[in-house]
């Protein structure tokens, strides 16, 4: 598999990804932003990336949770193997450890501590829905292949036992709803949302959520714009907090 090694949020990450086929994109950078400052209070002990792809998201994280351990989880080998060589590239490789497993058996529960903070950029397409790619790594990555919504729902339950504990991911608005039903029928609702519009005044598109127990009220946060009133780029959306 040929490879790039690319700068990630203003170069602050150093990422070794597919030249062809799945690349990050702004998503990532967005879920990380968001988890940083949302769901790092009280600190994680233990941050799980679920489908971890390369590992950009756990990554960016990483960088900002010097206590915690990271966990990336990946069922490819390839990409697998790219979470374990970004963790070194990036001096994270002592506090980082991949798992190439399928994350609905359950094994990456093991061992985890509360508070933790679990992290997902999954597929948004079901199966059957839209163009499918004839790339196996941009196929897995759009759409349900191997991962449906609810059996995603399903393996991460266990590990929200704690109250403390918190799941941040990107999804689509058109399947909110039913990522609400699945999450009511576990105890478990959305905490906090963000929507993400392409512009000022536009429709939203994937909004990042944040899945918890406790009182079932959800805190509607500013939207967070990738272009501004002019159609430029949004330089915030590639920006981390500060540290």
């Amino acid at each position: 598999m040929r490879t790039t090694v690319d700068r990630v949020a203003r170069g602050e990450l150093l990422l070794e990804q597919p030249a062809e086929g799945y690349r990050y994109n702004a998503d990532a950078v967005i879920l990380a932003r968001f988890a940083l400052e949302r769901c790092c209070e009280p600190p994680p002990r233990d941050v799980v990336d679920l489908g971890a792809g390369c590992g950009v998201i756990g990554l960016l994280v990483a960088q900002r949770t010097v206590d915690a351990r990271i966990v990336l989880v990946e069922l490819q080998p390839e990409l697998a193997e790219l979470c374990a060589r970004n963790a070194e590239r990036n001096a994270l490789a002592g506090r980082v450890e991949t798992r190439c497993e399928d994350l609905r058996d359950g094994a990456w529960r093991e061992h985890l501590h509360a508070p933790t903070l679990l992290l997902c950029n999954p597929p948004f397409f079901r199966v059957g829905e839209g163009r499918l790619s004839p790339k196996p790594f941009v196929a897995n990555a759009r759409h349900e292949l191997t991962l449906a919504l609810a059996d995603l729902v399903t393996a991460v339950v266990p590990a929200l036992a704690d109250a403390r504990s918190r799941w941040a991911l990107v999804y689509p608005t058109a399947r909110e709803a039913e990522l609400a039903k699945l999450l009511a029928a576990h105890g478990l609702f959305v905490h906090q949302r963000r929507a993400v519009r392409a512009y000022p005044g536009a429709p939203p598109p994937p909004a990042p959520p944040v899945g918890k127990r406790g009182p079932r009220d959800t805190t509607e946060l500013d939207p967070l714009e990738e272009r501004d009133r002019h159609r430029r780029p949004n330089q915030a959306r590639e920006q981390l907090p500060e540290a």
